[in-house]
């Protein structure tokens, strides 16, 4: 009787451990990885573009970028940012036009933030004509995910920001999500019309299927937004706006802008130089253009 209980008792330690097992094997979260990839440029006006590729195996959830930053207030050496956006499943590019003449050289760093059985999304891009900037606001370029899908991420594109004999152009004032499923940029231009792209990154629900044996899939989440603000009145000066995200959770995507930027007669912007995930915060760091000062503000999209 004896021998009998003591291998019930095993058999039952046994089940536990497996159980236990299993619970821990459910909880297990896969972690992001971060892959980079720089570009270098020296000549005023020069844009730069580096398209960061995730490691075998795995998918894009979202990606950033960060630029050399002026040298000091008054410096205008530095990399603005004209794009950053999603390629196909598993890259991130982003693109900066080189203001001033730098000493050392700009360098553009672009970050794409990876993980193993993330979504594969479809790319929703708009097109929009910006006309030229009369003192009424950023024209908004809005990219839309069909219903019952689930953006996932998203980014813009804008056109020069300077031409090739130092006009000035086109000046992106934000790139972020509005809604579930509509990611928004805007921008002024201050010559000619020019186009702004802005770009959702949708994945469509899975659907279950018909039959006995049914998989349970994982389900797709909308990013929780997070916000953080800045502010300064000093021209050329940088600043950094931090949006932090809930314990637990990865900042896997994320975006700008600038409240009340072009209201007159409050009128500024904000050269963006960097929007990216610092740890589980993501950062947007620009310095102020013109005007008065304002608020610079950030965008995290957090997943758990």
């Amino acid at each position: 009787m004896g021998l009998i209980l003591a291998m019930i008792a095993v058999g039952m330690l046994a089940f536990a451990g497996t159980a236990d097992a299993k619970k821990k094997k459910k909880k297990k979260v896969t972690p992001v990885v971060t892959a980079t990839a720089t570009a270098t440029g020296t000549v005023q006006f020069q844009v730069i573009t580096a398209t960061a590729t995730c490691p075998a195996g795995k998918n894009a959830v979202g990606g950033g970028f960060v630029t050399t930053p002026p040298v000091a207030p008054g410096s205008v050496d530095a990399g603005l940012a004209s794009a950053s956006h999603k390629v196909g499943a598993n890259q991130w590019v982003a693109s900066a036009q080189i203001l001033g003449t730098p000493g050392p050289p700009v360098v553009l760093t672009t970050s794409v933030y990876c993980r193993k059985g993330a979504s594969v999304t479809t790319p929703v891009s708009t097109p929009t004509s910006v006309p030229t900037f009369g003192g009424a606001g950023a024209t908004p370029s809005n990219a839309a995910c069909p219903a019952g899908q689930v953006q996932l991420s998203g980014g813009f594109t804008a056109e020069l920001i300077f031409n090739a004999g130092g006009s000035l152009q086109e000046i992106p004032i934000s790139s972020n999500r509005i809604d579930p499923l509509t990611w928004q940029a805007s921008a002024i231009t201050t010559s000619s019309p020019h186009v702004l792209t802005s770009q959702a990154d949708c994945a469509a629900k899975p659907k279950a299927k018909k039959g006995k044996k049914k998989k349970k899939k994982k389900k797709l989440v909308t990013p929780t937004e997070v916000t953080g603000d800045a502010a300064t009145s000093t021209p050329t000066q940088s600043v950094t706006a931090i949006a932090t995200c809930p314990t637990k959770t990865f900042a896997v995507n994320g975006g700008f802008s600038q409240p009340g930027a072009v209201s007159p007669p409050t009128l500024f912007f904000y050269w963006l130089t960097e929007s990216q995930a610092v740890g589980n915060a993501w950062h947007v760091t620009g310095f102020l253009g013109t005007g008065p000062g304002g608020t610079l503000r950030s965008y995290g999209y957090c997943l758990a």
